[in-house]
């Protein structure tokens, strides 16, 4: 690079929409994502964890909605 200009490399990982906390996890909870992500072509036991909040937020959202429907009826 000419002088003065920085090289950088791009993150491989941007966090988007993404926010970090501190934890506490059962510890045969923790035990059964990580054995999880331990077969092949499996996602790691966080990506696993958090694909299961979404469900349960998704579910809940729906049951919300649904509620909010029946007493507006």
């Amino acid at each position: 690079p000419e002088i003065g200009v920085k090289r950088y490399r791009p993150s491989r990982h941007i966090l988007k929409d993404k926010g970090k906390i501190t934890l506490l996890i059962d510890s045969e909870v923790l035990e059964h994502f990580e054995k999880r992500a331990e077969k092949e072509h499996s996602a790691s036991c966080q990506i696993q964890i958090n694909e299961e909040l979404r469900r349960i937020m998704e579910r809940d959202q729906k049951q919300e909605k649904k509620n909010k429907e029946k007493v507006t009826a």
